[in-house]
């Protein structure tokens, strides 16, 4: 896996979450308005979510600068789940 994923889980001892909506179906607005929210309150948690950097959404969650989400175009779902 790559190095700057373990960098943030060793992060949250909580656990951490993997968001992955694909690359063929865009969240809405509400979904990813919820999911920032759910971040905001559990800030000892981590979220790394996979969204296409070209999706407004994407923008929503870029726009929220939160310490707890690793937001990546593609991530090494496999990889992740495994560890």
């Amino acid at each position: 896996m790559p190095e700057e994923y373990d960098q943030f889980l060793v992060k949250y001892k909580e656990g951490s979450l993997l968001v992955a909506f694909g690359t063929t179906w865009q969240p809405t607005e509400e979904m990813v308005s919820t999911l920032v929210a759910a971040a905001r309150k559990m800030h000892n948690v981590g979220f790394i979510i996979s969204l296409k950097d070209s999706w407004a959404v994407s923008k929503m969650v870029k726009d929220a600068n939160l310490d707890n989400v690793f937001l990546k175009d593609f991530v090494p779902q496999k990889e992740l789940l495994n560890d």
